[in-house]
């Protein structure tokens, strides 16, 4: 008898620690935890989020979590079509659009962008 007691107790003991367990990883404290093991900062529900909040005189960056980067560069073409360089005319700035990334071209004015942020006043063309 005493052992059929004990192995009650132990399937007790096992129900009640796999009962925490599963509240434990459904709990809303783990609402903002990243699957791969790193530190988040925003939660889940944001999947854009731009670091300069679309200010051209300061260089920034859009994620799209849990996805690519892309960061405000320079270029010396007003189409921001050929490779960014340090220091341009031109500034191509992105912008989160809802859940997904756009860009918008400034004019800052010759050599006035330098190193994705423009210098001074920021002429917006698109």
């Amino acid at each position: 008898m005493n052992s059929k007691k004990n192995e009650k107790y132990i399937l007790l003991i096992v129900v009640v620690i796999g009962l925490l367990g599963l509240c434990a990883l459904f709990s809303s404290a783990l609402q903002h935890a990243d699957v791969t093991g790193a530190a988040i900062r925003k939660p889940f529900n944001v999947l854009c989020s731009d670091s300069d909040d679309n200010h051209p005189e300061r260089k920034g960056a859009v994620k799209i979590h849990y996805g690519s980067q892309f960061f405000d560069q320079c270029y010396t073409d007003k189409t921001a079509s050929e490779n960014p360089s340090n220091i341009g005319t031109y500034l191509r700035e992105y912008v989160c659009d809802g859940d997904s990334v756009s860009y918008t071209i400034y004019s800052c004015g010759t050599n006035k962008c330098q190193y994705g942020a423009c210098i001074g006043e920021a002429k917006k063309l698109s």
